[in-house]
């Protein structure tokens, strides 16, 4: 009788040091992270940018920084990264401001945040994505343009997408240059700009992905890089004939819709189109002056460094001069489309979560009890807890343009091989759209979903 009984009380014993273990780990955690946050004062721009100032360490060395978002539609997110974006540039010296939105219809807002020319918000409208056409998108254009109008030119910021959808304008400004140069290849070429124009809804990767066959997309993507060709070996010819900044542009354009053509005749066009992204980040960069610093905004999936997305592309590129800002939240609200299983992406609207569930990565920083913070991964030192902590995958929030449900938004991610550190902000709101903002519900088939 003595021996089962002495065999439970050895078994309580082991039970309580493994519970206790298990939550000094926790607690060590716990500790790491509020010892180790940036507490921020607030996320809108009245803040002084005072709490930012330990920035500057963590990003000495730094020349590309991915400012990422769990969501496409949290206020909270898009006004610190406003904050985020002035920092950098007035203190930090960043001069290229760089956004997951269609390459050819950033040209024009370019042009605004520069000269100051064309209507701010029928120029965001036409970017053709809800995601980006909110008040406060609108509020760091706007801050963009009232700080190129006091500086002198070569503290400019300039603005640019790296994204490949919504192609009409792209479409337009080849067309106008083969008219001009070799309107000979303007048959050819309106054979594949019909199929690849769109109502600027943002669904022109979803139509052609669903409507053009696996033949026409071949032939498409030849039509294309065959155009590229001729005009690279016409560059000098045209260049005198137009000018260089003319061909460049035209070029480019051509580049994007080339680009186009071959992810989504692939059947994972999102690691294609990764690649693509990280390409004309880097592009971007190379007709910049060596040294030129960047800002990068994009969904976390995108701006992390784990394999195959765009910022692990950036990371090899340019190694320890690129750092990846990853976003979270605790609980709140905030847009996107609804998605279930006969509708792939329907009405836009506001979505409330409840706080992240135990064991998370939102449940361990939350724990600190810090509202908003942020934390460096890359310099500070840890102990051996803390490393297998951030070396082992944990559950993490991704919501992009559609949501499921927060059940299903949770990924596991290893958090040292994805992010240098992180954001965290305890409760959110929805992003404010704008009035002019596409608000349709997309009625796409399960086909679409599936591709």
């Amino acid at each position: 009788m003595i021996e089962p009984i002495r065999k439970s009380v050895l078994c309580l014993v082991c039970f309580f040091v493994a519970y206790q273990g298990g939550s000094t780990e926790i607690e060590q955690v716990t500790g790491w992270l509020k010892s180790n946050a940036i507490p921020l004062k607030g996320v809108e721009e009245t803040e002084s940018l005072g709490d930012l100032k330990p920035l500057k360490q963590v990003l000495r060395g730094v020349r590309i920084v991915g400012l990422g978002e769990e969501t496409h539609g949290t206020r909270e997110f898009f006004q610190l990264k406003r904050r985020l974006v002035e920092f950098l540039v007035k203190e930090a010296g960043f001069t290229v401001f760089a956004m997951e939105l269609s390459y050819a219809a950033s040209l024009d807002i370019n042009e605004y945040v520069l000269n100051g020319k064309g209507d701010r918000d029928k120029l965001l409208a036409k970017q053709g994505l809800w995601a980006w056409d909110t008040q406060e998108v609108s509020e760091v254009i706007e801050w963009l343009r009232q700080y190129n109008s006091s500086v002198p030119a070569g503290k400019k910021v300039k603005f640019a997408g790296f994204d490949l959808h919504n192609n009409n304008q792209a479409i337009e400004r080849v067309s106008n240059y083969l008219t001009k140069v070799a309107p000979e290849r303007l048959e050819d070429f309106n054979r594949v700009a019909q199929v690849f124009r769109s109502d600027d809804s943002g669904r022109q990767h979803i139509e052609y992905t669903i409507q053009v066959s696996p033949a026409d997309k071949v032939q498409m993507l030849a039509t294309l890089n065959e155009l590229l060709g001729f005009l690279y070996l016409n560059e000098m010819r045209f260049t005198l004939q137009t000018s260089a900044a003319e061909f460049a542009q035209a070029f480019e354009n051509a580049n994007i819709l080339a680009e186009f053509a071959d992810t989504y005749r692939r059947p994972n066009s999102g690691a294609a189109r990764d690649l693509y992204m990280a390409q004309n980040v880097k592009r971007r960069i190379d007709e910049e002056k060596p040294g030129t610093r960047v800002i990068v905004w994009a969904h976390n999936d995108h701006v992390g460094t784990h394999k195959g997305v765009l910022g692990s592309y950036l990371k090899s590129i340019y190694g320890p001069d690129y750092y990846a800002l990853g976003f979270s939240f605790n609980q709140g609200a905030f847009q996107a489309r609804e998605m279930a299983a006969n509708v792939t992406i329907g009405a836009l609207k506001e979505f409330t979560v409840e706080a992240a569930p135990e064991g998370s990565v939102e449940w361990h920083l939350n724990r600190t009890g810090i509202k908003n913070f942020i934390v460096d991964f890359r310099n500070t030192a840890k102990t051996e807890v803390i490393e297998q902590w951030l070396n082992t995958p944990r559950r993490m929030r991704s919501i992009g343009l559609g949501f499921f449900g927060d059940q299903k938004s949770f990924q596991r991610i290893n958090l040292q091989q994805t992010y240098d550190g992180l954001v965290f902000i305890e409760t959110t709101t929805r992003a404010r759209p704008n009035p002019t903002g596409l608000r349709d519900a997309w009625n796409i088939s399960e086909k679409a979903r599936n591709n």
